[in-house]
């Protein structure tokens, strides 16, 4: 099996004097690298290359298992158009990272993994199967550096309902605890990261009140204080009315006054197919607003600072 095997973009193609050829591509989701075809199909190498070049078309290619070899086990011309790349930092069809997102049910977000106030690693899970993987980019290069052992050693992801999403324990500024909750079924636990070392500094049945027995419940952080912080939790259960903003003091979770119970100012929650998350209204980089709205039907809604 081929480390990759598919379309590529092409921008250059030599001949080179012992007959080789050597070709400029850039495999979906790789970056640009000079790969060679042996003398014996040189000639058909370069006319696809060159066919691709003046035509704006990709090639289809298949690089070997073995990363140090750069020999091009297939070449042939794709029905594919070349597209200038633009903005696209990283295009893939086989996952990133070796994390290969087969699964439908895959989920991700970003996270800051070394507590430096910076979003920049990915974390992506599989509700159900147990999986866990956050991911470091290098200049483009994905690379797995935890796979959650130290997690699913006290929350399993076994289930299907499982979900996850980052969230500011500290109020430091920094997303830098994960928040893991299993709807239908109360369980919910908050893991701090020690260099690679995930422990649950929360861990129980529900959460500040909350009771987590709604199958349709969801959750996000949210920066109830309009200070720039993602350092409340949001709860809400889509079809039955409940809305709850849940402050954190040093580990013990509480209600804020007002927003435990029903709808959120005129919004009822009635409808299964109701959602909402966290956005800056007003551009200022707080996460103050919330956003409500019912897919199917036209209606949304914004709301103004809660304080």
């Amino acid at each position: 099996m081929s480390r990759f095997e598919g379309v590529a973009s092409i921008r250059r193609a030599l001949s080179m004097p012992n007959g080789d050829a050597q070709l400029d591509v850039r495999p979906a989701g790789l970056n640009w690298q000079w790969s060679t075809v042996p003398a014996d199909r040189a000639r058909q190498a370069l006319a696809c290359g060159l066919a691709a070049i003046s035509g704006g078309w990709k090639l289809y290619l298949s690089l070997p298992d073995d990363p140090a070899s750069d020999v091009l086990e297939i070449i042939g011309l794709s029905r594919t158009r070349d597209y200038p790349p633009g903005d696209m930092l990283y295009e893939s069809a086989s996952g990133i990272g070796d994390y290969d997102l087969a699964v439908p049910v895959d989920e991700g977000f970003a996270f800051d993994y070394n507590g430096s106030g910076k979003l920049d690693h990915l974390v992506f899970y599989r509700p159900g199967a147990g999986t866990i993987w956050f991911l470091r980019n290098d200049g483009g290069t994905f690379t797995p550096v935890n796979k959650g052992e130290t997690i699913t050693t006290n929350y399993d992801l076994a289930d299907p309902r499982d979900r996850a999403f980052a969230y500011d324990y500290n109020s430091n500024g920094k997303l830098d605890h994960l928040v893991l909750y299993r709807p239908g079924a109360t369980d919910c636990r908050i893991f701090r990261n020690d260099a690679g070392t995930f422990t649950p500094v929360y861990s129980g049945s529900g959460i500040g009140g909350y009771d987590l027995w709604g199958a349709t419940d969801r959750g996000f952080a949210f920066d109830y204080g309009n200070v720039g912080k993602l350092d409340h939790l949001v709860f809400y259960r889509p079809g039955e009315g409940y809305l709850w903003i849940l402050r954190n003091d040093r580990g013990t979770f509480t209600p804020v006054p007002g927003y435990s119970g029903s709808g959120l100012r005129g919004y009822d929650m009635a409808d299964p197919r109701d959602r909402a998350f966290a956005f800056d209204y007003d551009s200022n980089g707080r996460q103050d607003n919330l956003v409500l709205y019912r897919p199917g039907t036209g209606m949304i809604w914004i709301t103004n600072s809660l304080v």
